[in-house]
This record gives C-alpha cells, sequence and structure tokens, in this order.
C-alpha cells in the first residue's frame, strides 16, 4: 500500500503548487529582455546558481526560459563591460549597469584569455599546488574516487609526471619544510616529487595530519605554530626552536563573547524521555556548529612570512600586525579592509613575487581579487574579477591567478583554470 500513498501524496502536492505557479506567473515560459538603457544586449550568459548556463541572449536581447526557474531558483546574468545581476522575480526588461557607472575604481580586463590547465576533459579536479614552476593536481575520473591520480603539470599543462592513486583524494598538503602530502579519507601518502616522477610514501594515519598543519612556517631553526581550540575559542601563536621543547607564546586571540554563547546551549535540561528520544535532534554540537565556525574564523588567522618578518592579518582590530623571529610584535598597520563582519576575506600569497591579495570569499557568482599594499594598508585601487562564474579554490603564483571551475557541460568534470591579468 505504501506506494499507493505515495503517489496520493505526490497528486496532494501537485494539486497545491500547480495553482501557486499559475498565480506567479500564469505560464509555463517566460519572455525576458536584457537592456542597456536604450540599447538591446545580446549574448548575455545567463546561469542557474549552481553556476549552469542555461541561455544566451538573442541580437534583440531576449531570452525565453521555464517559467519553475524563477519559482525555485534565482538566475545571474553575465555580460563583459557589465555588472552581474542577479535575477531573483520576473520582470520582462532587466536594464544591467554599465561598469563605469558602478565602480569607483579601476576593473584589470585582460586580453589574454582564460586557459584550461588540465587537458583531460573527464577529470574532476580535487586541490592543487605548486612545485616550483611546475603545477600538482589531484584529481580522478569515476563514481566513489575511481581513476585517482596525480599529474605533476608544467604551466602550460603538459603532463611531467603522473601517478595513480590506490584511493579518492581529498586535498593536497603542503608542510611548513616543504613537503608535499596527498590527503586521503583515513589516511595520507607523503610524496616524493622530482622532475620526472611522483612516488608515494608509506601512509600515515590521518590523525597525525592536524599536528602537522599546526606547524606554519619554518625559518632560522625556529618552526612557528598557530594551535587553534574550537572549543574554549583560543588560538596561540608560538614557535619552538629546533632541538628545544619550550614553547614560546608570542600572540594569542581568545573570543571570550563567543565561549560564553556558544556554551550556553550546554545548561539546557532534558527529562529521561527527551533523552531517549529527541537527543540527536538537541545535540549541542550538531545546532551551534556553524555559528561556532563563523566566529571561530574571525580569530583562526594563518601566519605568512615576509622576507624576515611574520605577518598576521587581524580582523577583530582591523590591522596587519608584523612579528620578527623571536616573536616581538615590531609594528602594525590599520587596514579598513580587515572588517570584522567579513571574516571570509580570503589572504593569499604568492610566493613567487611575494606580494599579497584579499579574495572575499562569499557566494557571489563573480569573485574579485585587490592587491593589499602593505604599507599603507589599504588595496590597491585595480580590482582583478574572474570572468568565470562560481569560481573555487583561488591561488596566485608569479602574478597568473589559478582557479577551479565547474564545467557547466558536464557536472562530474571541474577543471583548473589560469588567468593572466
Amino acid at each position: 500500500m505504501k506506494p499507493f500513498f505515495t503517489y496520493l501524496l505526490l497528486i496532494f502536492l501537485l494539486g497545491i503548487t500547480t495553482p501557486l505557479c499559475a498565480q506567479s506567473y500564469k505560464q509555463d515560459t517566460l519572455t525576458m529582455r536584457f537592456m542597456d538603457v536604450e540599447i538591446p544586449l545580446s549574448n548575455v550568459a545567463v546561469y542557474l546558481r549552481n553556476g549552469i548556463i542555461i541561455t544566451h541572449s538573442d541580437s534583440d536581447g531576449f531570452i525565453h526560459i521555464p517559467a519553475y526557474y524563477l519559482q525555485y531558483t534565482y538566475l545571474i546574468a553575465v555580460h563583459d563591460g557589465y555588472e552581474p545581476d542577479t535575477i531573483r522575480d520576473y520582470e520582462k526588461t532587466v536594464y544591467l549597469q554599465g561598469l563605469a557607472a558602478t565602480l569607483q575604481e579601476a576593473v584589470i580586463i585582460s586580453n589574454k584569455p582564460i586557459q584550461r590547465i588540465l587537458q583531460s576533459s573527464r577529470d574532476y579536479v580535487v586541490d592543487y599546488d605548486f612545485v616550483g614552476d611546475n603545477i600538482l593536481v589531484a584529481a580522478y575520473n569515476g563514481a566513489f574516487g575511481r581513476g585517482a591520480k596525480l599529474f605533476l603539470l608544467d604551466n602550460y599543462g603538459d603532463t611531467i609526471a603522473l601517478k595513480q592513486l590506490p584511493e579518492e583524494p581529498l586535498s593536497i598538503f603542503k608542510s611548513c619544510v616543504g613537503k608535499y602530502y596527498c590527503v586521503c579519507y583515513n589516511k595520507f601518502y607523503p610524496l616524493d616529487i622530482d622532475s620526472g616522477h611522483i612516488e608515494l610514501g608509506k601512509p600515515y594515519d590521518i590523525k597525525y595530519l592536524k599536528g602537522l598543519k599546526q606547524c606554519q612556517v619554518a625559518l632560522d631553526n625556529k618552526l612557528y605554530y598557530k594551535i587553534c581550540n574550537p572549543d574554549s575559542f583560543l588560538v596561540t601563536y608560538g614557535f619552538i626552536e629546533k632541538g628545544d621543547s619550550i614553547f614560546h607564546v608570542f600572540l594569542q586571540f581568545h573570543d571570550t563573547l563567543s565561549y560564553v554563547h556558544s556554551r550556553e546551549e550546554d545548561v539546557w535540561y532534558y527529562t529521561e524521555d527527551e533523552k531517549r528520544k529527541f537527543r540527536p535532534k538537541f545535540d549541542v554540537g550538531n545546532m551551534r556548529n556553524v555559528w561556532d565556525k563563523d566566529n571561530l574564523r574571525m580569530i583562526d588567522l594563518p601566519i605568512f612570512l615576509k622576507n624576515d618578518t611574520l605577518l598576521v592579518f587581524d580582523h577583530t582590530d582591523k590591522m596587519i600586525r608584523y612579528f620578527n623571529l623571536e616573536g616581538i610584535e615590531v609594528k602594525n598597520t590599520p587596514s579598513d579592509f580587515l572588517d570584522k563582519k567579513n571574516p571570509y576575506a580570503d589572504i593569499i600569497k604568492d610566493l613567487f613575487t611575494e606580494k599579497f591579495y584579499v579574495h572575499p570569499i562569499n557566494s557571489a557568482e563573480v569573485q574579485t581579487i585587490n592587491e593589499i599594499m602593505l604599507n599603507e594598508g589599504q588595496l590597491d585601487a585595480h580590482r582583478i574579477k574572474l570572468k568565470k562564474p562560481f569560481a573555487e579554490d583561488i591561488k596566485i603564483h608569479n602574478g597568473h591567478i589559478y582557479f577551479l571551475w565547474q564545467d557547466h557541460h558536464n557536472a562530474a568534470t571541474r577543471q583548473l583554470y589560469v588567468y593572466t591579468p
């Protein structure tokens, strides 16, 4: 009888939703037109929120789309020279705003095209990193991580070395001393990489990875650590000299207010029946997990090295803090772009040029990058925009911007691209 009741339930739901659709749009297909004041805009790319392209506007600026797109999701319109527009409600005419009319800063537009690095169209790129002038790429091309492999590519995408992996990769990790690892579900493999070979070492248990990641910088016989205790909202920065066992603390962030608010849920009381029946619903860890991560990101900040100075970009006090190798703060520069209201600003360092960039991590369809002017504590006026919507895992090497992008023709693939501004 269960299939019969399921069928009745579907009929009932359809009976409710169908009139709502008719009431909202009164048609199955919507016609919209993109304009710049009085000029029709052709070739406007219209994407779903997951980055899949659905259509382009014709020579008169018109598109025709199923009505349910705007009932269940939103659309993103992208056209060169115009600000991307997020469309949530039906409008017969959509006016796109030119960049010059909306931006007070310059926008770098390059004639050089965005190029795909990994030429295999079947592989899903999980992660990548740079090995000297070459690129290490972890990918797979089958269900459940089948066909997993590591590529070592040059800047033109030619394969220098290839190594099959015994299981699906999750990420690539580079330690503070420059050792590379391929991280899988319950173990991680040390990698021995030279110009023509990639070799896997004996794997380590995944429990040791957290300790390796705590070491951020290695210099002058000192190892500099960032130790985060998420339960107490405490992040401690310190160093250990090689051959010594004393941990020298030079900086701490302790968000006591977030700690108190997070612990408030610990005092909830349950009857025995509630504990037995509803404990998964009231589990403290699940309830506050997202909120805790947002607040923890404000203080869980990486250590960067520039010349012989340690840098920490402090979102709480909105300043760039400089420390010498003994952990003594020698300088701090106020920085307006470090805002506690936007803790998802990712700081990217170009290891080749020693320049720093800020990338506001958000759900915007077009990702932007600004170079940081360290001496002034400000952002350079030239904003770099990535034309591919929903670019992920952005890194910069020798002035070239690398990122991952989901191929809209095949949802099973994600590719590595490079853009030169």
